[in-house]
């Protein structure tokens, strides 16, 4: 998976454009829950999972939207423990986000219906079901989207020698990726490219405010 999200990134960067990661979604545990030593075990690997997905790309914030098993694979009440697992990495992380697949007779409010939304086998998918499961996946990638844009919309974005700091800091890392909250969102720069330009200009306002005060000093 490391070396695919690499190649994708070549190759975009390769057209002459910059990569940008909106999101990553994953179906998790589709065969997983027959085995209970492995459902005890989903929570922290999938943590790791994403943990290494967003280092590899270089984004803490990239959102990770996460789905589990529908009406297969172990008993309902596995399947509840796989679920108490993604809720309590979504809890955990304002980033993450989870799709809960399973059927309107297993939970309240579910989407899907057996057997319109499945195909012949009863067990994958029909036309309809993977329609309902990209929507599920769209709207929970926007909420995540909301839940990100919430914090950093009432922090205090950073004061101009704060700015530049967090560049040298995210450039000395090697880091492809800084942000930080201001103009009511979060500002994300992404390349060492972005990085470097907004550090020229808020070198700039830090040398006009140091202009100023030199001035007002001298006058005063």
């Amino acid at each position: 998976m490391a070396n695919e999200i690499t190649a994708t990134k070549l190759l975009i960067e390769a057209e002459g454009n910059t990569a940008k990661f909106v999101g990553i979604f994953i179906n998790l545990f589709d065969n997983d829950p027959a085995d209970a030593q492995r459902v005890e075990r989903l929570g922290a690997n999938t943590e790791q999972l994403r943990d290494a997905l967003r280092a590899h790309i270089g984004d803490s914030t990239v959102p990770f939207v996460m789905s589990g098993p529908s009406r297969y694979g172990g008993t309902a009440e596995q399947r509840q423990v796989i679920y108490d697992h993604l809720r309590g990495l979504e809890a955990a992380d304002v980033a993450s986000g989870v799709f809960d697949a399973r059927m309107n007779t297993e939970i309240s409010g579910g989407v899907f219906v057996y057997p319109e939304d499945y195909a012949f086998d009863g067990l994958h998918f029909s036309a309809l079901g993977q329609v309902k499961k990209a929507r599920g996946y769209f709207d929970t990638w926007k909420l995540v989207l909301e839940r990100i844009a919430a914090p950093a919309a009432a922090a205090s974005p950073p004061s101009p020698t704060e700015f530049v700091a967090r560049i040298d800091a995210a450039i000395l890392n090697g880091l492809d990726v800084v942000s930080f909250p201001g103009n009511g969102g979060q500002i994300v720069l992404r390349g060492l490219d972005e990085m470097m330009r907004a550090r020229e200009q808020y070198a700039i306002l830090i040398q006009r405010k140091s202009g100023v005060r030199r001035t007002l000093a001298r006058f005063n």
